[in-house]
């Protein structure tokens, strides 16, 4: 059953930080290499869900503020500790933030869900200080153009994310219309630290045929 990401991430809310996701933990092992110091640095997680990834970056020393636009996500935001009020309800393409505030701000597999891709990458590089640095992350390109899907299950029913197929290069480019200089690219596939999320998951036999093939692109910009 094909929805929208809206109707998805309301119904995956409740179980989305328990489900085994080895796209988020690749994306995790590259972004540590890519920002390996946030100490004492602002941080802002644009389409930020359950507040998963500024937990990571708090871990590492940040102090992090969230935001995105489904309500129940942010409810399970709200359920972690020292959450509740750095988090705020809204579209990427209208940011509730000042210019020029954050040291870093992530966008992590949320691009493909945007309405309006060159404004929302143009609100990250508004808010991002001029010393500071944008990363993203999403599904490889390579991997959509091999039939890879965005799904989760619920009981018996599985759900697949709608989402837009933007083909090569479209995502740079649009980096460079939003005003921001593409620093590193990094595309990335699984390895020995994933596969045991997989075996969570109940999906060790998956993980041997994705070995060496493209699962995650990261993109790592500043202002220009």
């Amino acid at each position: 059953m094909v929805v929208s990401s809206a109707t998805a991430y309301r119904l995956w809310a409740p179980s989305y930080d328990t489900d085994p996701n080895p796209l988020l933990a690749l994306e995790e092992r590259i972004a540590r290499d890519l920002v390996p110091d946030v100490h004492s640095q602002v941080v802002i997680d644009v389409g930020c869900g359950t507040g998963r990834s500024m937990v990571r970056y708090g871990r590492w020393g940040a102090l992090t503020f969230g935001v995105d636009p489904c309500a129940e996500m942010l409810d399970e935001a709200r359920r972690k500790p020292g959450l509740s009020k750095r988090i705020v309800q809204a579209e990427a393409s209208y940011l509730p933030f000042s210019d020029r505030i954050a040291d870093l701000t992530v966008c992590s597999f949320a691009l493909s869900y945007f309405q309006d891709l060159t404004r929302s990458l143009a609100e990250l590089s508004r808010i991002t200080k001029r010393t500071g640095r944008i990363l993203i992350s999403d599904l490889h390109p390579g991997a959509v153009a091999a039939g890879w899907t965005r799904s989760f299950r619920i009981g018996t029913n599985t759900y697949e994310i709608a989402h837009a197929r933007y083909r090569e290069g479209k995502v740079q480019a649009a980096c460079n219309s939003a005003g921001l200089q593409v620093l590193t690219e990094r595309d990335a596939g699984f390895s020995d630290p994933e596969r045991a999320v997989f075996a969570a998951a109940g999906k060790e036999h998956v993980y041997l045929t994705l070995i060496g093939k493209p699962a995650v692109r990261v993109i790592l910009c500043k202002k220009l």
